[in-house]
């Protein structure tokens, strides 16, 4: 009995366990499997047969060229019946001879794809051109715009720290031309800046008068605004270039002998 127990533990060799249990077989290319020669063999007879098709589709092309550049002989059947009824060689078809002169071209089909298919790719690839032509126009517009903006805005900031210059000084002729002309106030003249203040430690009382006092609206325009009222003004009332540096006889006179009313004309 103990026998047979150990013939009916042992596997069969015809069961899917021996194969199951063996590695798997490596992966060989179908190629690698022909000898050398034969190898060499295909692939000179696969580039044999391509210049074989090659060479009858150039002489296919060559002969069509051929026959289409020969005109069509009076020996023809179709010529014939054309004769027959009326047409004559170098006239148009129809009655009044107004038709088709020559014979419809042909256009041959290269590929194996559908019909209609090259023409969709070439209206593809127009398209593209298209959009990518227009990209580069509204890039080369975005570029310029950029480059606009940024000469703009250091133009500005130029004639912001101009005017930082030359403002202090035109008050302060402003304050003394006024002054000689008998005028003691004006809010065109220059004001010292307000002292800095700690407000850890209170304001003082000499201050307070400074700090609380409102801006007015000459105060609150840009520092070019401020130039432009400024020199207007000792120009309109007391005929003076602050970039002259000197006051005119007569308002005829300023505007004979002064460049302009700004600091570019000036230069």
């Amino acid at each position: 009995m103990a026998a047979n127990s150990d013939v009916q533990e042992e596997d069969d060799y015809m069961s899917n366990c021996f194969l199951e249990s063996a590695p798997p077989a490596p992966k060989v290319d179908p190629r690698q499997e022909l000898p050398g020669w034969k190898r060499k063999a295909r692939l000179e007879e696969k580039h044999f047969k391509l210049q074989q098709s090659q060479k009858k589709g150039k002489l296919m092309e060559k002969t069509r060229e051929e026959g289409l550049a020969t005109p069509i002989s009076s020996s023809n059947k179709g010529f014939a019946m054309l004769v027959k009824m009326g047409f004559k060689v170098g006239e148009g078809l129809g009655k009044d001879g107004s038709g088709r002169q020559e014979p419809v071209p042909i256009h041959v089909k290269q590929g194996k794809q559908g019909l209609g298919k090259e023409r969709a790719k070439k209206e593809q690839e127009e398209a593209k051109k298209r959009v990518h032509v227009a990209r580069l126009a509204q890039k080369e517009r975005a570029t310029q715009r950029s480059a606009a903006d940024f000469r703009a805005r250091k133009r500005l900031e130029f004639i912001e720290k101009q005017a930082e210059r030359d403002l202090p000084p035109s008050q302060r002729a402003c304050e003394q031309l006024d002054l000689t002309a008998g005028i003691q106030s004006n809010e065109l003249w220059y004001k010292l800046p307000p002292p800095e203040v700690d407000l850890r430690y209170g304001i003082p009382e000499e201050s307070k008068s400074t700090v609380e006092k409102p801006e007015s609206e000459f105060d609150q325009l840009e520092t070019s605004e401020k130039l432009k009222i400024v020199t207007n003004y000792l120009r309109r009332v007391h005929a003076y270039c602050h970039w002259c540096g000197s006051a005119f006889k007569s308002d005829d006179d300023l505007a004979t002998n002064c460049p302009g009313d700004d600091w570019e004309s000036h230069q």
